[in-house]
Protein backbone atom coordinates (compact mmCIF):
# COMPACT_ATOMS: atom_id res chain seq x y z
CA UNK A 1 0.00 0.00 0.00
CA UNK A 2 1.11 3.62 -1.20
CA UNK A 3 1.80 6.23 1.84
CA UNK A 4 2.08 10.05 0.61
CA UNK A 5 3.85 12.16 2.77
CA UNK A 6 3.30 16.09 2.03
CA UNK A 7 6.01 18.12 2.68
CA UNK A 8 6.18 21.95 1.56
CA UNK A 9 6.26 21.62 -2.26
CA UNK A 10 7.24 17.76 -2.73
CA UNK A 11 5.29 14.25 -2.07
CA UNK A 12 7.45 11.42 -1.47
CA UNK A 13 5.61 8.41 -1.93
CA UNK A 14 6.38 5.23 0.20
CA UNK A 15 5.41 1.92 0.02
CA UNK A 16 4.05 -0.36 3.02
CA UNK A 17 2.97 -3.99 3.24
CA UNK A 18 0.35 -5.27 6.03
CA UNK A 19 0.42 -8.82 7.55
CA UNK A 20 -1.41 -7.27 11.20
CA UNK A 21 -4.36 -5.96 12.17
CA UNK A 22 -2.58 -3.37 14.07
CA UNK A 23 0.82 -2.12 13.14
CA UNK A 24 2.48 0.97 13.31
CA UNK A 25 5.14 2.64 10.40
CA UNK A 26 7.60 5.08 10.83
CA UNK A 27 9.52 7.07 8.36
CA UNK A 28 12.47 9.43 8.34
CA UNK A 29 11.32 13.16 7.89
CA UNK A 30 13.39 17.14 7.46
CA UNK A 31 10.75 18.61 9.46
CA UNK A 32 6.87 17.88 10.32
CA UNK A 33 5.42 17.14 6.89
CA UNK A 34 2.22 18.48 5.89
CA UNK A 35 -0.10 15.69 5.25
CA UNK A 36 0.03 12.28 5.74
CA UNK A 37 -2.01 10.18 3.05
CA UNK A 38 -2.49 6.59 3.42
CA UNK A 39 -3.72 4.37 0.96
CA UNK A 40 -3.03 7.27 -1.47
CA UNK A 41 -3.47 5.43 -4.71
CA UNK A 42 -7.35 4.42 -2.79
CA UNK A 43 -6.84 0.38 -3.05
CA UNK A 44 -7.73 -0.64 -0.05
CA UNK A 45 -11.06 -2.46 -0.22
CA UNK A 46 -11.95 -0.95 3.59
CA UNK A 47 -14.04 1.32 5.81
CA UNK A 48 -11.45 4.08 5.86
CA UNK A 49 -11.53 6.94 8.25
CA UNK A 50 -9.44 9.92 8.28
CA UNK A 51 -8.53 11.63 10.85
CA UNK A 52 -7.42 14.82 9.47
CA UNK A 53 -7.33 18.02 10.93
CA UNK A 54 -8.78 20.90 8.77
CA UNK A 55 -5.29 22.40 6.82
CA UNK A 56 -4.37 19.17 6.23
CA UNK A 57 -7.80 18.42 4.90
CA UNK A 58 -6.75 21.45 2.78
CA UNK A 59 -3.98 20.70 1.85
CA UNK A 60 -4.95 17.31 0.25
CA UNK A 61 -7.80 19.19 -1.75
CA UNK A 62 -5.17 21.83 -3.45
CA UNK A 63 -2.25 19.12 -3.64
CA UNK A 64 -4.08 15.53 -3.81
CA UNK A 65 -3.23 13.72 -6.94
CA UNK A 66 -6.65 12.05 -7.54
CA UNK A 67 -10.62 12.87 -8.03
CA UNK A 68 -10.96 11.21 -3.97
CA UNK A 69 -9.02 13.05 -2.72
CA UNK A 70 -10.15 16.20 -3.48
CA UNK A 71 -13.91 14.74 -3.05
CA UNK A 72 -12.73 13.27 -0.06
CA UNK A 73 -11.40 16.78 1.42
CA UNK A 74 -14.23 18.50 0.32
CA UNK A 75 -16.60 15.96 2.02
CA UNK A 76 -15.11 16.78 5.32
CA UNK A 77 -14.42 20.70 5.04
CA UNK A 78 -17.95 21.36 3.57
CA UNK A 79 -19.74 19.34 6.40
CA UNK A 80 -19.63 22.47 8.91
CA UNK A 81 -18.16 25.58 8.04
CA UNK A 82 -18.80 29.02 8.23
CA UNK A 83 -18.48 31.87 5.57
CA UNK A 84 -14.63 33.72 5.71
CA UNK A 85 -12.88 30.19 7.21
CA UNK A 86 -10.50 28.58 5.22
CA UNK A 87 -12.75 25.99 4.66
CA UNK A 88 -15.24 27.95 3.11
CA UNK A 89 -12.45 29.33 0.85
CA UNK A 90 -12.32 25.51 -0.56
CA UNK A 91 -16.04 25.26 -1.07
CA UNK A 92 -15.67 28.55 -3.16
CA UNK A 93 -12.66 26.62 -5.08
CA UNK A 94 -14.80 23.82 -5.79
CA UNK A 95 -17.02 25.95 -7.85
CA UNK A 96 -14.57 25.63 -10.29
CA UNK A 97 -13.16 22.13 -9.89
CA UNK A 98 -12.63 20.21 -13.63
CA UNK A 99 -14.64 17.13 -12.43
CA UNK A 100 -17.80 18.18 -12.63
CA UNK A 101 -18.65 15.85 -9.56
CA UNK A 102 -17.13 18.10 -7.09
CA UNK A 103 -18.50 21.20 -8.75
CA UNK A 104 -22.32 19.75 -8.03
CA UNK A 105 -21.25 18.78 -4.16
CA UNK A 106 -20.25 22.41 -3.41
CA UNK A 107 -23.15 23.99 -5.18
CA UNK A 108 -25.02 21.79 -2.97
CA UNK A 109 -22.70 22.96 0.25
CA UNK A 110 -23.69 26.79 -0.58
CA UNK A 111 -26.45 27.41 1.65
CA UNK A 112 -23.86 29.64 4.09
CA UNK A 113 -23.01 31.74 1.97
CA UNK A 114 -26.72 32.87 1.13
CA UNK A 115 -26.14 34.41 4.54
CA UNK A 116 -22.82 36.27 4.64
CA UNK A 117 -21.11 39.13 3.24
CA UNK A 118 -20.41 37.30 0.53
CA UNK A 119 -24.08 36.49 -0.66
CA UNK A 120 -24.14 38.42 -3.75
CA UNK A 121 -20.66 37.19 -5.48
CA UNK A 122 -21.97 34.02 -4.67
CA UNK A 123 -25.47 34.84 -6.35
CA UNK A 124 -23.63 35.67 -9.34
CA UNK A 125 -21.36 33.25 -9.61
CA UNK A 126 -23.52 30.80 -9.49
CA UNK A 127 -25.90 32.41 -11.90
CA UNK A 128 -23.02 31.80 -14.65
CA UNK A 129 -22.50 28.43 -13.64
CA UNK A 130 -26.23 27.54 -14.75
CA UNK A 131 -25.97 29.11 -17.98
CA UNK A 132 -22.30 27.73 -18.53
CA UNK A 133 -21.04 25.00 -17.43
CA UNK A 134 -21.28 22.05 -19.67
CA UNK A 135 -22.89 19.31 -17.64
CA UNK A 136 -26.43 19.96 -17.03
CA UNK A 137 -26.57 17.97 -13.75
CA UNK A 138 -24.30 21.16 -12.33
CA UNK A 139 -26.63 23.54 -14.02
CA UNK A 140 -29.40 21.97 -12.75
CA UNK A 141 -27.96 22.24 -9.00
CA UNK A 142 -27.10 25.60 -9.53
CA UNK A 143 -30.59 26.67 -10.18
CA UNK A 144 -32.00 25.18 -7.37
CA UNK A 145 -29.09 26.55 -5.12
CA UNK A 146 -30.50 30.16 -6.47
CA UNK A 147 -34.01 29.28 -5.97
CA UNK A 148 -33.97 27.79 -2.47
CA UNK A 149 -31.56 30.20 -0.78
CA UNK A 150 -31.26 33.40 -3.39
CA UNK A 151 -33.93 36.48 -3.94
CA UNK A 152 -33.77 39.05 -6.53
CA UNK A 153 -35.90 40.36 -9.55
CA UNK A 154 -33.22 38.77 -11.78
CA UNK A 155 -33.77 35.71 -11.32
CA UNK A 156 -37.35 36.34 -12.39
CA UNK A 157 -35.63 37.07 -15.85
CA UNK A 158 -32.84 34.46 -15.06
CA UNK A 159 -35.39 31.98 -14.68
CA UNK A 160 -37.28 32.71 -18.18
CA UNK A 161 -34.38 32.39 -20.15
CA UNK A 162 -32.84 28.85 -18.24
CA UNK A 163 -36.71 27.51 -19.65
CA UNK A 164 -34.44 27.28 -22.84
CA UNK A 165 -32.05 24.99 -21.77
CA UNK A 166 -30.60 22.27 -23.74
CA UNK A 167 -31.40 19.69 -21.02
CA UNK A 168 -34.86 18.76 -19.71
CA UNK A 169 -34.12 18.61 -15.69
CA UNK A 170 -32.62 22.09 -16.22
CA UNK A 171 -36.23 23.58 -18.00
CA UNK A 172 -37.95 21.38 -15.21
CA UNK A 173 -36.21 22.92 -12.81
CA UNK A 174 -36.15 26.69 -14.07
CA UNK A 175 -40.05 26.20 -14.72
CA UNK A 176 -40.56 25.40 -10.60
CA UNK A 177 -38.25 28.17 -9.65
CA UNK A 178 -40.06 30.59 -11.82
CA UNK A 179 -43.51 29.49 -10.73
CA UNK A 180 -42.30 30.22 -7.00
CA UNK A 181 -42.00 33.98 -8.18
CA UNK A 182 -44.09 34.56 -11.06
CA UNK A 183 -47.12 32.45 -11.50
CA UNK A 184 -48.78 34.25 -13.61
CA UNK A 185 -45.70 34.05 -16.19
CA UNK A 186 -45.35 30.67 -15.62
CA UNK A 187 -48.73 29.62 -16.37
CA UNK A 188 -47.73 31.59 -20.15
CA UNK A 189 -44.80 29.95 -20.19
CA UNK A 190 -46.27 26.57 -19.70
CA UNK A 191 -49.20 27.17 -22.28
CA UNK A 192 -46.35 27.48 -24.61
CA UNK A 193 -44.53 24.22 -23.72
CA UNK A 194 -47.82 21.83 -24.05
CA UNK A 195 -46.87 20.35 -27.16
CA UNK A 196 -43.36 19.06 -26.01
CA UNK A 197 -44.50 15.40 -24.95
CA UNK A 198 -41.14 15.14 -22.73
CA UNK A 199 -42.31 13.74 -19.38
CA UNK A 200 -40.29 15.69 -17.44
CA UNK A 201 -41.99 19.15 -18.70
Amino acid sequence: MDVDIYSSNTIQRKKITLTQQEQTFSFPVDAKPELVNVDAQKMLLAVRKDNHTAQEWITLYKKGTLFQDRFDALQALANDYKAGSQESEIVKLALNDKNWKIREFAINKIEIFAKSDEKESIKKKLMAIGIEDKKSDVRDAALNALDEHFTGDDLVVYFKNAIHDSAYSVVETAIQALSNRDKAGTMLIASQLEGDQHARI
